[in-house]
């Protein structure tokens, strides 16, 4: 290993030290949250270790209380609990690192990871449980295995795809929108160019652990089985102001382009425009085996998505998180094959440093991050200003019904906007 090696390896060991110095100092005393999806998942969990409520109570088809429950079980309290997205992390580096051998860059992973991890949506969804960060994480660790699959469909890592397939699902049921179009096209040129018996075990692939995922959802989690019957949240009157009203305007259709531009890439956005040219497209000679390729797998995980979506009647930033990766992927593509040795090292210290001062924008508040909250609010005195008879009653201890959630969040949502920066209001 070169100085220069070393020299970049002690950069980016300092750098996600700080990360960690950082984070620790965001969520330290948090005493709440600003909406109801991470309040669903932290008072689950916190009643599910206290013995208030059994494992198959929940309303949402979603394993991921358990991932907060040893959290929980250690501190009921708010900051102790987003510890387990610090996890998360450390599955979106080792997965990070797999695809970066698999695409054989030239760019060291612990560097992709820190761009990564410098988004501002990123950012926010770090400083709360939206199941989001650890999606993007799985999401991506799962790509990981998918693209080990193009020169052939191995049995072994086909079951080890599978299962992972089907535990992210429990995790999110949004989960399989993401591999949707990159699975289909390559069943298409699997299937074009006469590997048949691939195809048929690639859908086997897919198909299979969605069967068992809803299955097991009907079979063991019955409550949380209505989740899939109506979308979700969208049975909540309130959460069709959230996003576009209208679904197919063109504000609508652009939407998720927007937040891929702004609140996903911010000020290296613009770079993305480099992956359009490079690596250099051989059009001419095109082959249904083209869709085999990394790069062209990694074109689909990014666009599908923010397509695939425009239908879906909420919309909010998190929802695209994943497709964060792939962007940044693209990116360092086309970087690594600038062929000037002194342009390429000028171009990977402009998007470093660009993204290190985005970092610093987005947790000072000069920027918009979303679902960003760095401090506690004071939860105790919100409530007495609301004139709630008695701060101790189970609606805020514990995951509360439906009605009860609509109304208390909405208020507290309210309230929190007289309290904290117009930056952080405008993500809730």
């Amino acid at each position: 290993m070169n100085k220069g090696r070393y020299l970049l390896w002690i950069i980016a060991i300092v750098w996600f030290v700080f990360l960690l110095v950082d984070f620790r100092s965001d969520v330290q005393g948090r005493d709440c949250f600003t909406w109801m999806d991470p309040q669903q998942y932290h008072g689950f969990a916190k009643d599910m270790i206290a013995g208030v409520r059994p494992v198959d109570d929940f309303e949402v088809p979603s394993i991921f209380p358990f991932f907060i429950a040893p959290f929980v079980a250690i501190d009921p309290g708010v900051g102790t609990s987003l510890w387990v997205n610090v996890i998360g992390g450390a599955v979106l580096l080792v997965s990070i690192y797999l695809i970066a051998a698999t695409l054989c860059l030239r760019t060291s992973s612990l560097v992709v990871s820190a761009i990564i991890l410098c988004s501002p949506l990123l950012i926010g969804l770090s400083r709360s449980l939206y199941v989001e960060f650890w999606l993007t994480a799985l999401v991506t660790a799962a790509f990981a295995i998918y693209l080990r699959l193009f020169d052939r469909v191995d049995k072994r890592l086909g079951v080890g795809f599978a299962t992972l397939f089907y535990v992210v699902i429990l995790t999110k049921m949004t989960f399989p929108l993401f591999f949707l179009v990159p699975a289909a096209f390559h069943c298409i040129s699997l299937w074009a160019t006469g590997r048949r018996q691939d195809a048929l075990r690639l859908i086997g692939i897919f198909v299979i652990p969605a069967i068992l995922a809803v299955g097991t959802v009907w079979l063991f989690f019955p409550r949380a089985f209505a989740y899939y019957l109506n979308f979700g949240n969208t049975a909540i009157p309130i959460m069709y102001l959230v996003g576009p009203i209208a679904r197919w305007s063109l504000d609508s259709m652009g939407y998720y382009f927007w937040i891929l531009s702004t609140m996903m890439l911010g000020a290296i956005a613009p770079l993305l425009l480099l992956t359009i040219f490079l690596p250099r497209w051989k059009w001419r000679q095109f082959r249904w085996d083209w869709l085999l390729t990394p790069r062209a797998t990694l074109w689909l995980w990014l666009v599908g998505p923010l397509i695939l979506l425009i239908s879906q009647t909420v919309k909010e930033p998190r929802h695209v998180a994943p497709c964060i990766v792939p962007a940044v992927l693209l990116i360092m593509l086309a970087i690594d094959s600038i062929p000037q040795r002194a342009v390429r090292f000028a171009a990977l210290v402009l998007i470093c440093g660009v993204s290190g001062l985005q970092y610093f924008m987005s947790t000072t508040g000069v920027v918009h991050t979303p679902y960003f909250l760095d401090r506690p609010l004071a939860i105790d005195a919100l409530q007495r200003e609301l004139a709630l008879p008695d701060i101790d009653q189970p609606a805020y201890l514990s995951t509360p019904p439906p009605l009860i959630q609509i109304s208390s969040f909405s208020i507290g949502s309210a309230m929190t906007r007289r309290v904290i920066s117009s930056s952080v209001a405008s993500s809730l």
